[in-house]
């Protein structure tokens, strides 16, 4: 997989610096390693500008920020075309947060076992995944499979770069690297896995603090979690994510989404068979189970 994150908050960060004046097509590429800066290429249709990005070894929150802009093809005189800007911005821009990181490791293990979804399904199966430990320079995530070993994956905040150990009580009774090294952005999202585009509502509706009345929640889809949040203004602003695990269009173009939430509760979204604009809710995955496990305030409608 190509090691390399599309990064909006970014572009957003790094263009203003030296573009802001400008409307162009932009695009942005973050790449990071271990041992080097991290550095974002930036690329407008007026040209090209490189970043690289030193994160203070005293200090992982502060990095500083080196400009260099290339303007080929333009047509006015300057006899030094390119600069240098340093200042310092807030490394947040670079970092994975601790959701990312276990959804990303949640994707990692379905791709190599997609069986895992029929071992969650049953209910009955001992497995999970947590972060275990969290700082601002480094996530653990434990998986624990149905085998009962311990997978610890561990995770520079900023580079992305992960390796992995083992334990298996009674087998491999100390943590042990295993040799498996990857970066954690190439498992932010499973290739292949089905979006529902748009913005939805529940069905249920609350009271607001200044009594007006509104859906519970508004719900976007990514190709890996269900999100849940509000609207500010008429913007989408997250609250929290649930994990998507299984994801189909259906032959009548309808979608079925299979998701578990913090608490292991498992859920199925389907595309209602009358009305394509609902998602009727269901808390099982077991299409079996569906006419007992239905629940019309949890579904969703399609906002206009």
């Amino acid at each position: 997989m190509k090691k390399k994150l599309l990064a909006a908050l970014a572009a957003l960060s790094i263009i203003s610096l030296t573009a802001c004046s400008y409307h162009n097509h932009t695009n942005v590429e973050v790449t990071a390693g271990t041992n080097t800066p991290a550095t974002i290429n930036v690329e407008t249709n007026n040209g090209k500008q490189q970043t690289n990005i030193n994160i203070s070894s005293d200090n992982p929150d502060i990095i500083s920020v080196e400009t260099n802009e290339g303007n080929e093809g333009q047509t006015e005189n300057n006899d030094n075309n390119t600069t240098e800007n340093n200042t310092t911005v807030n490394a947040d821009i670079l970092h994975i947060t601790d959701d990312e990181a276990l959804s990303a490791i949640q994707n990692l293990c379905l791709e190599e076992n997609p069986g895992i979804v029929d071992y969650l399904a049953e209910g009955e199966v001992p497995l999970y995944w947590v972060v275990e430990s969290s700082d601002n320079k480094q996530i653990v995530v434990l998986y624990r499979s149905y085998t009962g070993s311990q997978t610890r994956y561990y995770i520079d905040r900023v580079s992305g770069e992960t390796y992995v150990t083992d334990l298996v009580p009674g087998i491999i009774d100390e943590e042990t690297e295993n040799g498996q090294k990857f970066n954690i952005r190439d498992y932010f999202t499973i290739e292949g896995q089905v979006v529902i585009p748009g913005t939805w509502q529940t069905v249920s509706i609350v009271m607001t603090d200044d009594d007006n009345m509104e859906p519970e929640y508004y719900v976007q889809f990514t190709g890996s979690d269900v999100v849940y949040g509000h609207m500010s203004d008429g913007n989408f602003v997250q609250e929290y994510t649930d994990k998507i695990f299984a994801s189909e269009k259906l032959a009548s173009g309808g979608y079925m989404i299979k998701a578990m939430n913090s608490s292991g509760i498992k859920y199925t979204y389907l595309t209602s068979e009358s009305d394509d604009t609902i998602l009727e809710y269901y808390e099982t995955w077991d299409e079996f189970d569906y006419a007992n496990k239905y629940f019309g305030g949890s579904s969703l409608s399609k906002c206009e």
